[in-house]
């Protein structure tokens, strides 16, 4: 899997109704990284740049500001 190869501090997005995620499934993935990782939960479905404009600009720009 792709994001298994991030070597870097990373921020992930999860979008809490999404069809595509299984929440439940979440920490056992993310335990398998070994760089820092932030989870962030927004109450989205798959889309949240329609569903959640404002929840998803707030993310980006906190995210950002940490760089």
């Amino acid at each position: 899997i792709l994001i298994q190869n991030i070597k870097t501090p990373t921020s992930i997005l999860l979008c809490s109704r999404s069809p595509y995620i299984k929440i439940s499934e979440i920490s056992s993935r993310l335990d398998e990284f070994t760089i820092p990782i932030e989870t962030h939960y927004i109450d989205s479905g798959h889309s949240p740049h329609l569903e959640a404009p404002i929840a998803l600009e707030s993310w980006i720009s906190r995210t950002a500001a940490h760089t």
